[in-house]
């Protein structure tokens, strides 16, 4: 398989690869005062488990934060459709509460909801805009149409334009039917989940470095392969914070586990904590018309893949395990917004005939760039989860 690298140059500056790694002191010396910062500000807030989360009350939701030691890539995203996917079969309701990185609501600060129908919204109504919500206030629903001219997008496609407001993430979630609210203040966020859609579980996506909001539960994701990354914090390494951060987890989740075993080095800052592992499963491909096809249909017909997300690689043997044998594989830079020249550069450097293949996170943003005439797909993958049974009284199910 051909690999291509779309990276731009402050991406290879990051990684730094050739001459860029000639910023390795720069880099090292941020690190180190980038960890001076984290040991003297910490993630200071309420604790989890503590009172009341975010201040909502009686009766409220039960609050699972699942987050990431290292930045990006870590699987944050299908274990937590895993999770909200469990809730539901044990009787409960989900809803995420994200920042949205990427989308412009993110950037505006401008709290959102998007997602199905629930109480306060209506459902041909594919967005309601909460930043006036008071205690007395309804919830004010626009459309994406109506977004699209305030924020001047251009796109003509409804699908891309909603992801440039939402995040690729938030759509994912919406695909899945699980509601979302968009706000970069986690209670406030939390407080609008409970309003609209009464749920019994807040789950807040990528929240374990944010403690302005008590949790019941942190759930800590490491990935198996490098559970500390390189073992260097940002910007040298991967790592958001040292790995005696761990404490804080009430619950350790290894992602991408091929076995159970728990290397030595990261076992001593685990103690007694609940241990689960993941792995990613390949579940189906997904068509342009959002039905579920077999692998099989693709034949023996050459296979073209890209991705823009944080560890392309990962995504490559998820696709290979599937019985694919793709010809090249285009690597972008994780958020990638993609135009027409990168699906003409990309039609134009494989095989003729090919059928493309993309990730969740990545088909909202691009697949409706592509003419119809080319046959693409996304690749549907789930997290599945060993023993999650023991997982049901620590998320506030089962006895």
């Amino acid at each position: 398989m051909k690999i291509v690298e779309r990276y731009p140059a402050g991406l290879r500056a990051f990684h730094g690869k050739g001459a860029w790694s000639l910023l390795y002191p720069l880099k090292s010396f941020l690190s180190f005062s980038y960890g001076l910062y984290m040991s003297r500000a910490g993630c200071k807030g309420p604790e989890g488990g503590a009172g009341s989360p975010g201040g909502l009350g009686e009766g409220r939701p039960f609050v699972i934060s699942i987050g990431n030691l290292e930045a990006g890539g870590g699987g944050k995203t299908p274990v937590t459709l895993a999770l909200a996917s469990t809730i539901k079969d044990n009787g409960g309701s989900a809803v995420v509460v994200t920042r949205g990185y990427g989308g412009l609501a993110a950037k505006e600060g401008v709290p959102m909801a998007v997602g199905p129908s629930g109480p306060g919204i209506e459902t041909d109504c594919p967005v309601v805009c909460l930043s006036s919500l008071g205690a007395a206030d309804d919830p004010h629903h626009t459309s994406c149409s109506v977004l699209k001219e305030k924020w001047g997008i251009r796109e003509e496609s409804l699908r891309i334009a909603m992801t440039r407001i939402v995040g690729d993430e938030a759509m994912i979630y919406r695909s899945r039917m699980i509601p979302v609210v968009i706000d970069s203040d986690r209670a406030r966020g939390a407080a609008f989940a409970r309003r609209l859609y009464g749920p019994t579980h807040v789950l807040l996506d990528d929240a374990f470095q944010n403690r302005s909001i008590a949790k019941d539960l942190d759930i800590l994701l490491l990935d198996a392969g490098k559970p500390l990354g390189n073992g260097r914090l940002l910007p040298a390494g991967t790592l958001r914070e040292k790995p005696g951060a761990i404490a804080r987890a009430d619950v350790v989740i290894f992602t991408r586990s091929d076995s159970k075993d728990i290397r030595r080095e990261i076992g001593k800052y685990i103690g007694d904590k609940p241990v689960f592992f993941s792995s990613h499963r390949p579940a189906a491909l997904v068509g342009r018309d959002g039905m579920e096809v077999p692998f099989s249909v693709l034949g023996n017909r050459p296979v073209a893949i890209y991705s823009g997300i944080a560890r392309p690689g990962s995504f490559e043997r998820t696709v290979i395990s599937t019985g694919m044998e793709p010809d090249v594989s285009f690597r972008f830079e994780d958020h990638h917004w993609y135009r027409r020249e990168d699906v003409d550069f990309m039609s134009a450097n494989s095989p003729g005939g090919a059928a493309f293949v993309t990730t969740e996170k990545d088909w909202n943003k691009s697949a409706d760039l592509f003419p119809r005439g080319i046959d693409l797909f996304a690749l549907r993958v789930e997290a599945e989860i060993d023993g999650k049974e023991g997982l049901l009284p620590l998320i506030g199910l089962g006895a």
